[in-house]
């Protein structure tokens, strides 16, 4: 008989046991027994139900169950916990059944029976973890429930699980059901928590300076969209909601408050709503010193509140979370004054972040020069630990792949394999990494032509750092090459709503996006701006807009442009012959014909500049 093919999705998962059953069976098998079989009839399997959970087996004193949604798990873990707890309350200690419960989320292999996979063991692990009327949760399901559930989870760091290869953070409930926790009191003397390694922040709750003090959940929300944001980036220690708003509606002293959270930054600001405006102040604060880092100030006509305040928190985190944002900015210089024999891995990570900005930039004859010492950086970071840390092994693939996309290399194909590999190590070992996902997605878009997993990996990447303008607008590459320019168009207009002092790039490709969208017009409008654009491809689009307008002196006007950046690039002039490589080996166009029209616009281009008709 053919055996059914397994089935593979993503799915919650719960596991739960019975703390010390079997010292609890010694004392009374019977009594004991009947006890469980009550709380699976009465409380377990009809609050899974509820909650749309699939019990796949049962083991003795625990269930395994599987539910299509992680809020759904969770809150049933919550629920079966209270009533599981109260139903405690009037038995004595040696016959209360005290549950354990651990959740994961991930993929799963499904058979008719029973579920497998890492994402099972790991569920299974983390009910080993919990405390006996306890919860604990996967880093994956925290990210998910936050603020959205009635329960605060608290970090308890990387654990290391038995049969699983990578330490993974752990979130248990921070306090036993059914108590209420306990209020904060500013009378208690300070404590000072660890700072992190990573960059730590707390993001304070937001002053209310409108009139109207009913749209305090507009301040509040603000607040929280703007914790949510930066906790995505997995580069910063962001402390959660619940400690942040702790320090709500008191004057604190801010040495205190980052001392009390552990943290080195602080963010804060104020919200005030008029008739038809809203006005948010915002400023990053080093808080051992006072110092003010960033300020910045936003006002928005506000027809639809609830998306401006969204607009509003993307664009602050944006502005601090990046990897050339005002944080990363302040641990470059806080880091420049340490002794070399200080340095820690972050720190030696940070130096080649730096030379990967300086890379970027003008003159290009020493980007070159700057993209080697970056790519010696990141490796001399990965070198350092064991395992190596991750985002450095996924900076040395963006930088192999800008190495690639800027000339910088002189064997494309092994820049653009290295990119690869070095993306795909580091998503294997940290699927939450935004910057791994993010240059995997461009090495199947560029190298392997795989479309639908490049738009797979940009989304994952997306979704793990909603706040990265450059990532947003560099999306926009796969969208021209797959023929779906009005999502490329909003998509770069919209990360240059988020981020004012963009790079030139970002209008650059909006040019690009308009002429292939059939706009030349608005093309030379977007690209008319500057008196230099910063690349070969960039004037050519010009020239071809101007082409298609019909206007040959402003075709030959750029296309010089064109020629002289090449000569200095390559020592030759500029031929149909290396533009057709060019495409071939850079802009790999999903439809054949965009491709060759690109050819054929280009060698209109140059039969123009030649004088020929």
């Amino acid at each position: 008989m053919i055996k059914a093919k397994s089935v593979r999705r993503l799915a919650a998962v719960l596991v739960a046991d019975v703390a010390n059953y079997t010292g609890l069976m010694g004392v009374d098998e019977a009594g004991t027994h009947e006890l469980l079989i009550s709380q699976r009839e009465v409380i377990v399997d009809p609050e899974v139900a509820a909650h749309s959970g699939r019990i796949v087996k049962s083991t003795g004193d625990g269930v395994m169950v599987e539910f299509p949604s992680v809020i759904a798990a969770v809150n049933c873990a919550v629920e079966l916990q209270a009533q599981l707890i109260r139903q405690n309350q009037d038995l004595p200690s040696d016959r209360k059944l005290r549950w354990r419960i651990g959740i994961n989320y991930g993929d799963i292999i499904v058979e008719p029976n029973d579920i497998y996979g890492d994402s099972v063991n790991i569920a299974a692990r983390l009910e080993a973890l919990a405390e006996p009327d306890g919860i604990c949760i996967s880093e994956k399901v925290f990210r998910e429930v936050r603020a959205k559930i009635g329960v605060t989870f608290e970090s308890i760091g990387k654990q290391r699980l038995k049969n699983i290869v990578e330490p993974i953070t752990v979130y248990r409930s921070s306090f036993e059901m059914g108590k209420e926790a306990e209020p904060f009191n500013p009378a208690a003397p300070p404590s000072r928590a660890p700072l992190s390694d990573r960059p730590s922040v707390a993001i304070l709750p937001f002053v209310n300076l409108s009139p109207d003090k009913e749209n305090q959940y507009l301040v509040d929300g603000l607040t929280e969209e703007l914790i949510f944001d930066l906790s995505m980036s997995p580069e910063f220690f962001v402390i959660d909601r619940g400690s942040s708003f702790t320090f709500s509606g008191h004057h604190h002293d801010l040495r205190d408050v980052a001392g009390k959270l552990g943290v080195r930054y602080l963010v804060m600001g104020s919200l005030q709503q008029g008739e038809d405006r809203i006005r948010v102040t915002s400023e990053l604060i080093e808080a051992d010193t006072g110092i003010q880092l960033w300020t910045s100030r936003y006002n928005r006509k506000n027809p639809d509140l609830l998306e401006v305040v969204d607009e509003i928190a993307r664009s602050i985190a944006a502005s601090l979370m990046t990897s050339s944002g005002q944080i990363a900015k302040a641990e470059l210089k806080r880091q420049v004054v340490k002794a070399p024999k200080e340095f820690t891995v972050y720190d030696h990570y940070l130096r080649a972040r730096d030379c990967f900005h300086k890379s970027l930039l003008p003159p290009w004859d020493k980007g070159r020069d700057w993209s080697r010492l970056a790519k010696e950086k990141f490796e001399k970071t990965i070198a350092m630990s064991d395992p190596p840390y991750w985002p450095a092994v996924a900076g040395l693939a963006w930088q192999h792949s800008i190495e690639f996309d800027w000339d910088y290399s002189d064997d494309y194909e092994a820049s653009g394999r290295q990119a690869f590999e070095h993306a795909l190590r580091a998503v294997k070992n940290e699927p939450d990494l935004h910057l791994g996902q993010w240059i995997l997605g461009w090495a199947y878009l560029f190298i392997k032509q795989d479309y639908a997993r490049a738009e797979h990996h940009y989304n994952l990447a997306r979704e793990l750092n909603l706040g990265d303008c450059r990532l947003l607008a560099e999306m926009a590459q796969l969208f021209i090459l797959t023929g779906r320019y009005e999502q490329a168009i909003m998509n770069l207009n919209q990360a240059i709503r988020l981020h004012p002092y963009h790079e030139q790039w970002y209008d650059e490709f909006l040019g690009w996006a308009y002429e292939e969208n059939g706009q030349p017009d608005r093309a030379v409008e977007v690209l008319g701006r500057f008196t230099e654009l910063e690349g070969t491809w960039s004037y050519l689009v010009l020239a071809r807009s101007y082409l298609q307008l019909g206007k040959p002196d402003k075709v030959k006007e750029y296309f010089k442009h064109v020629d002289r950046l090449h000569r200095q690039r390559t020592g030759q002039a500029f031929t149909l012959e290396a533009w057709t490589d060019w495409v071939r080996a850079k802009e790999p166009y999903q439809d054949p014909d965009r491709a060759r029209r690109v050819i054929d616009l280009t060698k209109a281009v140059i039969d123009c500049a030649n004088g020929k008709t």
